[in-house]
């Protein structure tokens, strides 16, 4: 290139994209009175599960969210998604667990919370390995991008054996210093 064409070449400076943060109080949704919680529940309850009515998980995602029709839906896709609701993981999502759920949606770290329920996919309140990369692994962004599940930020994590798990607490830990890096 001659000196000529550097002299027209102008210098691009991008302006980080300012995002404001919400304020925790315009995230907080009211919880339901518990008469009108029922409604929606008994809604959808189409089995009994030990004398209780309940919800079949694949129900639950497909009817009562709207997620994933029936001709689109991955089994796993589906179990991941249950086991967010589905506290015991037997399938079946009582009313007890359908209020547990919608006390999780209206606290304020819903989006920590939820992720963790999803990677805690035993309902240990813990997190291992094998639940960390099952989740990882199912996702269409390892598919594009193969997440490395041998690198220094796993074993500090798990441990190098891989044997540790870890908590909630923890678990959060882990987001804010990704997010920090996004």
């Amino acid at each position: 290139m001659s000196s000529d064409n550097l002299k027209t070449i102008k210098r691009i400076h991008l302006e980080p994209i300012p995002i404001s943060r919400p304020k925790v109080q315009d995230l907080l949704v009211e919880q339901a009175d518990d008469e009108s919680l029922r409604a929606i529940f008994d809604k959808y309850a189409t089995h009994k599960i030990l004398n209780q009515k309940a919800i079949k998980s694949e129900d639950f995602i497909q009817k009562y969210l709207g997620l994933l029709s029936e001709k689109d839906a991955n089994e796993k896709t589906l179990k991941i998604l249950a086991n967010l609701v589905d506290v015991n993981k037997d399938g079946y999502i009582t009313y007890d667990e359908f209020k547990i759920f919608e006390e999780l949606l209206c606290s304020p770290d819903v989006l920590f919370k939820t992720a963790f329920q999803l990677f805690d996919t035993r309902g240990t309140g813990l997190v291992s390995f094998d639940d960390f990369k099952e989740i990882l692994s199912h996702t269409i962004l390892n598919q594009l991008i193969p997440f490395d599940f041998e690198s220094d930020f796993v074993n500090n994590l798990f441990g190098k054996d891989k044997q540790r798990q870890i908590n909630y607490q923890e678990f959060s830990q882990i987001i804010h210093v990704c997010i920090r890096f996004v």
